[in-house]
C-alpha cells in the first residue's frame, strides 16, 4: 500500500480515507496538504482563537457604554492581554 508523508507532522501514513481528506480533482483522489489529524488540529484551535479574539472584540465594543464599571474593563484587559495558551483561557470563559 502506498503511504505518503504528511508535511506538518512528518509522519508517513497509508494513503487511505482514515488518514488523508478526498479530493475527487487530485490525481490520486487524496489532498496532498497535511493529513486528517493535522488539519484537524489546526483548524479546531483556529475557530477556537477566532471564538477568544470575537469575543474579546465584543466586550471591548461595550466598554463605551456608561453602565458597565470597571471590574468588566479588568477582565476584558485579560482576556485581550493575555499571554495564557488558548487552551487555558477557552476553559475559563
Amino acid at each position: 500500500m502506498e503511504e505518503w508523508k504528511c508535511p506538518k507532522c512528518g509522519e508517513n501514513k497509508p494513503l487511505t480515507e482514515d488518514f488523508w481528506i478526498r479530493n475527487n480533482k487530485a490525481s490520486t483522489g487524496f489532498t496532498t496538504s497535511n493529513c486528517k489529524i493535522c488539519s484537524n488540529a489546526y483548524y479546531r484551535n483556529y475557530y477556537r482563537n477566532r471564538y477568544k479574539r470575537n469575543k474579546a472584540k465584543a466586550l471591548n465594543d461595550r466598554l463605551d457604554e456608561p453602565f458597565y464599571n470597571a471590574a468588566l474593563k479588568d477582565e476584558v484587559k485579560r482576556l485581550v492581554d493575555s499571554t495564557k495558551p488558548i487552551t487555558s483561557i477557552y476553559q475559563e470563559i
